[in-house]
């Protein structure tokens, strides 16, 4: 599995649900045995709300989550993938913010513990 957090530029839902398999085992494990687990519940409740929150589409096959303050950069990198972009004129002229506002349009934007994350919709 991929370390992620609310900080990370891209996050990949699979990631997402193999970690609410992986915290729900534990904490199912840890209560049997009186372990101390509020920090994974927390957690746990964080990732299941994000997920209620984004459960259509490609979800279980592979969506993506985007930070906010990673949107633009990445509007850049598919543009580039799909049109392959160059770094001079008339390229590197574009309003990279505007581009990005626009793709936004296509994207819902959802809260992952207090950090805005778009999701393709």
């Amino acid at each position: 599995m991929t370390d992620f957090n609310n900080n990370s530029d891209i996050i990949d839902s699979r990631d997402i649900i193999e970690r609410i398999d992986e915290l729900s085992d534990y904490i199912e494990t840890g209560t049997e045995n009186g372990d101390d687990v509020n920090s994974e519940r927390d957690e746990l409740i964080t990732l299941l709300t994000l997920q209620d929150e984004c459960n259509y589409g490609d979800w279980q096959h592979g969506a993506t989550l985007i930070n906010d303050n990673y949107f633009t950069e990445y509007a850049q990198q598919l543009a580039d993938d799909c049109y392959s972009i160059e770094d001079h004129w008339p390229f590197n002229c574009i309003n990279w913010d505007y581009a990005a506002e626009q793709l936004q349009q296509d994207y819902t934007c959802v809260d992952f513990g207090g950090a805005e994350f778009w999701i393709r919709s």
